[in-house]
């Protein structure tokens, strides 16, 4: 499917701009959007996406591939950016992730930060009244500001679970047995149940990378 690339004005490019945010999806969806823009490969199965509330323009386009796009966020449509869209609006890979992060970082969005015993776990907290989407959350995975917080309370290596497009669960190397089956039973349960599923594995985030990871009890 074709669209036709029109050059937007300077109105078009900051409104554009204000809406754009990061996510993590699975790489399946490359096979339902062709023109999908991914920022990068995070391993063989995650891929970094950008995604935009959308707008009267991006409401009629979703209307046109509805069946491959999905409709994630409080308060309206969402709708994943295209590499047609870089070309309108003029802009690199690298400078639209700027952006993103940058939107991201002005959010604040905290993370929940749990000590049980010596482990310590951490998870995100959802601000209602945001503009984006839910599945902005998995910024905290992409922006130096949060690494770095989690880096801090966790190590420079630590285990992550990335159950749902809502949620994620961040725990440090060396944690108890009772806890990692706690974790692992919610996030499988959560996977399961939850509408938009994204990942059932386990993974290490090591160097900003999410490395698929085999360790159990």
């Amino acid at each position: 499917m074709k669209f036709t690339v029109k050059r937007s004005n300077n109105k078009e490019d900051k409104e554009f701009k204000q809406r754009i945010y990061l996510t993590i999806r699975s790489r399946d969806l490359i096979k339902n959007i062709p023109d999908l823009l991914i920022y990068k490969y995070l391993n063989k199965d995650l891929i970094i996406v950008l995604k935009s509330n959308c707008d009267n323009e991006d409401n009629r386009l979703f209307e046109t591939i509805k069946s491959k796009q999905d409709t994630l966020g409080i308060t309206g449509l969402s709708r994943y950016i295209l590499n047609s869209d870089i070309k309108k609006y003029n802009i690199s890979k690298e400078e639209i992730f700027k952006i993103a992060i940058k939107n991201f970082d002005n959010l604040n969005i905290p993370l929940d930060i749990i000590n049980s015993k010596k482990d310590i776990i951490i998870v995100p907290k959802w601000d209602v009244k945001s503009e984006y989407g839910e599945d902005i959350i998995y910024s905290h995975l992409l922006s130096k500001k949060s690494i770095n917080l989690l880096k801090k309370k966790l190590g420079s290596q630590f285990y992550i679970r990335l159950s749902n497009y809502e949620t994620f669960i961040a725990f440090n190397k060396g944690i108890s047995k009772e806890n990692w089956s706690r974790i692992k039973n919610i996030s499988l349960d959560s996977y399961n149940k939850n509408p938009h599923p994204l990942s059932n594995k386990l993974y290490l985030f090591s160097n900003k990378r999410l490395i698929l990871s085999k360790e159990k009890y």
